[in-house]
């Protein structure tokens, strides 16, 4: 499922860090449904595995009740919408990534960067979910 110059790269990643077929899926996945690299797609793998200095953290939500126009906008405009809201909500820190699905969203942060992230995304995750909720377009 990948092309060709990228499957010796998937191959010795795959190998070396003994993944399961499911770990396969969600890089196939990143790559072709999030429209991530191979590098973007395998560090969000190990991100999610714990074996990089970054955290995730994720929130169950329930985007089709929050927020149902967010719901129908494509992937990729819903996370740039995100990250305004993150923006709003979270001044002055600094995440890696995040992503806002229908059913979670997820803020990744590295652990260098605060000892306190957490703890924060914690206090402040009802605030974000209200600025989901409140979102028009």
């Amino acid at each position: 499922r990948f092309p060709i110059e990228q499957q010796k790269k998937v191959y010795s990643f795959v190998i070396k860090n003994k993944l399961s077929k499911e770990n396969i899926k969600s890089i196939i996945y990143y790559t072709k449904t999030l429209n991530m690299t191979l590098e973007e797609g395998v560090e969000k793998l190990k991100k999610r595995k714990g074996a990089s200095n970054e955290k995730v953290f994720i929130q169950e939500i329930k985007l089709k009740e929050l927020n149902p126009n967010l719901a129908k906008i494509s992937q990729v405009e819903r996370n740039k919408i995100f990250l305004e809201l993150i923006k709003k909500v979270f001044k002055n820190m600094k995440f890696t990534s995040h992503h806002l699905g229908i059913s979670t969203y997820s803020i990744s942060y590295n652990l260098s960067s605060s000892k306190n992230t957490r703890k924060k995304l914690m206090e402040n995750n009802e605030t974000l979910i209200k600025e989901i909720e409140n979102y028009d377009s």
